[in-house]
């Protein structure tokens, strides 16, 4: 019930379900649980406003107005609450953030760069007028791949970039063999894998397995 200077205002019947992150996460061939994508987008735009925030490490530049822009005040107000409980994690994910971008520059004549797990990796952006002729193939389930494509298509005038999605659940499927099948993906050319925020939601065999197929 909901009162304003005593008079009643409204009521509502309300239900809320909790339940643990990895009953919501849907079996293979399942539909996709709302609420896991819910989930899945909401801790994707979080990540967002930590790459956004200020880094407190002079070396780390990590900025970039695309990221704060698929960020979303969601996103921001994700990530201040993230820094007030767990300040470590902020830290963490900006070396993370510039370990993946200091590998970018020690590959000579770089020519595809790898995401496994895009979200909304706003990397292709940043490094646009470095690596011109880079393609980016951006891996992660579809459902956030769709929310990858529909955040960029309202970005602020973003430079033309060589991207090329690709739809998998890591648990389903072989990174190597959808990247050997796409035809825009050469394995004879200098090639990076960024795997990063990913690890610790699975399994140790299970990010062998992964890391297997990248290898491959």
């Amino acid at each position: 019930s909901f009162h304003s200077n005593g008079e009643l205002v409204a009521e509502a019947e309300m239900k809320y379900f909790v339940q643990p992150s990895v009953q919501l996460r849907p079996i293979k061939d399942s539909k996709l649980s709302p609420i896991f994508a819910t989930k899945l987008k909401a801790s994707a735009r979080m990540i967002a406003g930590v790459r956004a925030q200020t880094p407190k490490f002079q070396n780390v530049r990590i900025d970039c107005p695309h990221t704060k822009k698929a960020a979303t005040e969601h996103g921001t107000l994700l990530a201040d609450q993230l820094r007030s409980a767990l300040p470590e994690l902020t830290d963490m994910v900006h070396a993370r953030t510039q370990h993946g971008d200091d590998a970018l520059t020690k590959i000579p004549e770089l020519e595809q760069v790898v995401i496994v797990g895009a979200g909304l990796d706003m990397r292709p952006y940043r490094w646009h007028q470095s690596l011109p002729n880079v393609t980016w193939f951006e891996l992660d389930l579809p459902v956030m791949l769709e929310e990858r494509q529909r955040v960029i298509s309202e970005l602020d005038n973003p430079p033309t970039v060589q991207r090329r999605p690709i739809g998998l659940d890591l648990l389903d499927n072989e990174v190597h063999e959808l990247l050997l099948e796409h035809p825009d993906f050469d394995p004879e050319k200098p090639s990076l894998v960024i795997y990063e925020g990913c690890s610790m939601y699975f399994e140790a065999k299970e990010n062998r397995r992964i890391l297997r197929s990248i290898r491959r």
